[in-house]
């Protein structure tokens, strides 16, 4: 969890500096700060922060983001800027009591504001709100605000570096997401034979597998996990090569992901599943061609056009199919396409699943609130918090068809 450099970080240090001294001598009495040294190789950084908020007035260098997080800031990726005004929570506490917690902790992470986990009850949602904005904002001082111990061990592992804090993790697959997260960076194959739990090496050798892209290791991942490893390889790094050791349903869909995430029709001709359906289904989608949905069975002929307006974004795919249900106009919202579509859609339900698709997708929380139902605005919040539920809703297509 080191900081990536910007170009101005120097200036920006001996502005932080200069003023620092100039509030010592003056005898001022500002907001409280900390200030940490990080030293480099070739330069050292004096970075202010406030352990409470990540806010537009600290310069913070941080590590390099996932692709959803690094979309968000308009040409700034390494540098955490967050519009307060932007961010005004909306939970609707009387109308929705049970989700109140999972809500303050989704509008922190979506605003990046670690004052908004104050709110929260102690618990799992109070660490994991420290947690998770410890490691976007690079900053070791959010690990110290964690009530729980296991979390916060984790929590500092992650940036000591240290595998011997892990030994005071008492959860299982906590302790083994501690040693993972200090192993598998160094890319060393060696530290997966030798890991500590030994119940930790199977998936030690799934994770490795998919950051390395090296499908080979998948074999030694935990039984039952083999099959997903392959897939996980395929779509993480665009890999066709690692969906020939899926099993055959899945190999199909596998070579379907990737014949539509690289635009390329050749590998449609893996497919060997005996409805021709999946093919042809395929083909339309690799080459964003609706008319080659017309060879798909009458009863399919629809999901894949679909399908195809959810790729293309194009509003008069759906304009032809005379869609009732709103599936249509909630595959354009669905992939970060105009959330407006969502006001097309008749039925409550689909309606709902737009407008937490599109919030997914778009990373903007604030659509949540057009939510009505319960399970769906619940899934919308989750996705600002687990990259995992966010697949879930978006189909598991979060790289392919962003």
């Amino acid at each position: 969890m080191t900081g990536r450099r910007s170009p101005g970080s120097a200036y920006f240090a001996i502005l932080a500096i200069w003023i620092f001294s100039a509030l010592l001598l003056c005898g001022c009495a500002g907001v409280e700060q900390n200030v940490v040294q990080k030293e480099n190789s070739s330069l050292q950084e004096t970075t202010i922060t406030n352990p409470l908020t990540i806010s537009p007035v600290i310069v913070t260098t941080l590590p390099p983001l996932k692709e959803e997080i690094i979309s968000s800031f308009a040409g700034t990726p390494t540098t955490l800027i967050t519009a307060k005004s932007a961010c005004t929570v909306e939970c609707d506490a009387d109308k929705y009591p049970q989700l109140t917690q999972l809500c303050l902790r989704a509008y922190a992470n979506a605003c990046k504001d670690a004052s908004k986990c104050g709110g929260l009850l102690p618990g799992d949602d109070l660490d994991g709100c420290y947690y998770d904005l410890a490691e976007k904002a690079g900053d070791v001082l959010l690990c110290d605000l964690i009530p729980g111990n296991n979390t916060k061990a984790l929590c500092k592992a992650g940036f000591y570096k240290n595998s011997s804090v892990c030994r005071d993790i008492t959860n299982a697959d906590m302790q083994c997401d501690c040693y993972l997260n200090i192993l598998l960076p160094s890319k060393n194959l060696s530290q997966c034979e030798n890991v500590f739990p030994t119940a930790c090496r199977g998936r030690c050798f799934y994770e490795y597998s998919v950051k390395y892209d090296m499908p080979q290791l998948c074999q030694r991942a935990d039984d039952g996990s083999r099959d997903s490893c392959y897939r996980a390889v395929a779509t993480e790094n665009l890999d066709p090569a690692a969906c020939a050791s899926v099993l055959m349903q899945s190999s199909d869909l596998c070579y379907l992901d990737m014949a539509v995430g690289l635009k390329d029709p050749l590998i449609c001709n893996n497919i060997t599943s005996a409805e021709k359906d999946y093919k042809y289904w395929c083909l339309a989608g690799a080459e964003r061609n609706v008319s080659l949905c017309d060879r798909v069975e009458k009863d399919k002929w629809s999901d894949c056009v679909y399908y195809v307006a959810r790729l293309t974004g194009d509003e008069s795919i759906c304009d032809k199919t005379n869609d009732k249900t709103g599936s249509c106009y909630t595959a354009l919202a669905e992939y970060g396409k105009d959330p407006s579509y969502c006001e097309k859609i008749k039925g409550s339900e689909e309606k709902d699943r737009c407008y937490a698709s599109s919030a997914a997708a778009r990373s903007d929380i604030s659509l949540c609130k057009n939510i009505s139902d319960t399970n769906y605005r619940k899934e919308c919040y989750l996705s600002f918090i687990q990259d995992s539920a966010k697949e879930m809703l978006l189909g598991g297509k979060t790289r392919i068809f962003s």
